[in-house]
């Protein structure tokens, strides 16, 4: 596996979605093959605050780990909605 993707959809303020990406971060192997990184994270207003104060040094220190010893880009969209926003499914 070259390309690692993940879109995440932060539903409510009580999420940790971070943590959870964080958990799934965690199961690739130090020793991968990993050159390219996509995240994708979908939030709105209400949770932005919580999401805000989440476990994002925890995320860049398995960035680090997975990237080590090599050259790894990673591409971060992070897009925050109106409450009344509708999204559509490539969201």
């Amino acid at each position: 596996m070259q390309i690692f993707s993940l879109h995440v959809k932060v539903p409510d303020p009580e999420t940790k979605a971070i943590e959870d990406v964080n958990v799934v971060l965690e199961t690739i192997p130090s020793n991968n093959k990993i050159k390219n990184i996509s995240a994708r994270i979908l939030t709105y207003e209400e949770p932005l605050r919580r999401f805000v104060d989440d476990d994002w040094t925890g995320f860049c220190e398995q960035l680090i780990r997975i990237g080590k010893n090599k050259h790894v880009e990673v591409d971060l969209v992070l897009k925050v909605l109106r409450i009344n926003e509708k999204t559509t499914e490539q969201e």
